[in-house]
């Protein structure tokens, strides 16, 4: 029998819309599974949903996803070809950062995603994100820079972290810089 990745994704995205296992489900509009192309080789994880993708149930939709569309599409990369989704699938009240449990409770889900997608890559958007495959106390020590063989379920897999975009947004000056690892990441891709 073969395995079916959009099976397999379409019956994951069930479980996660119905899903109660943390209390953010008592407080979501939506859940935010994932978004993207089943296909990619590239898999983009971030925190949690926002505001915008706690309405709308699709990753990176509100002004962070935006900008981060926007700076990918001035160096020619297609944020939208990937396989994107975040750690945590409901949206923490407040934007506040999910709490570990939060965290832990979504855990299963992101590795049946990464184990359906078989990434070549996983860009890590945050240091939420990048602490769910790699345990660093600051993500600036990891930014723009390729982390490969990363043990996460039974795969291992290559990570590259980036700063999140609300982050840059708080911090106009760090755009060139950012720009220079998305340029970096693009000749990974």
């Amino acid at each position: 029998m073969s395995f079916d990745k959009t099976l397999s994704l379409a019956r994951l995205r069930w479980q996660i819309q119905h899903c109660t296992k943390c209390d953010l489900a008592k407080h979501r509009k939506r859940s935010v599974p994932d978004n993207g192309n089943f296909h990619s080789t590239v898999m983009a994880v971030g925190e949690a949903p926002g505001s915008i993708e706690n309405s709308t149930g699709y990753p990176f939709v509100g002004p962070s996803g935006q900008f981060l569309r926007s700076k990918m599409s001035s160096i020619g990369m297609d944020f939208d070809s990937m396989f994107i989704t975040n750690v945590c699938k409901c949206y923490p009240p407040n934007c506040r950062t999910p709490t570990y449990i939060e965290q832990s409770a979504c855990r299963g889900y992101l590795i049946h995603q990464v184990a359906a997608i078989h990434p070549k890559l996983i860009v890590v958007i945050g240091g939420t994100a990048l602490n769910a495959f790699v345990k660093m106390s600051r993500i600036t020590s990891a930014v723009g820079k390729l982390i490969k063989d990363v043990p996460f379920g039974s795969l291992l897999v290559d990570v590259f972290p980036i700063y999140h975009p609300a982050f840059i947004c708080r911090r106009q000056k760090s755009i060139p810089e950012y720009l220079r690892q998305l340029e970096l990441l693009a000749t990974i891709i």
